[in-house]
């Protein structure tokens, strides 16, 4: 069973049926504890490109 705590318990509690998302920094750095020292900054690079990407529900949108 999943407990959920804090912030999570909160959000799930007010907000129901949505997921918990990390910001980018904490993303990236779960996202880099898997990946080979070797191979981190192609990975972050390209992780980067989808962050840059235009959002594509209208004009005067931002980006994430």
């Amino acid at each position: 069973m999943l407990f959920k705590f804090g912030i999570q318990a909160a959000i799930c509690q007010v907000l129901q049926g949505t997921s918990w998302q990390r910001c980018r920094v904490h993303f990236m750095r779960n996202l880099l504890v898997h990946v080979p020292q070797h191979a981190q900054i192609m990975v972050s690079a390209l992780v980067r490109t989808i962050f840059a990407q235009q959002c594509g529900h209208g004009p005067g949108r931002g980006r994430w």
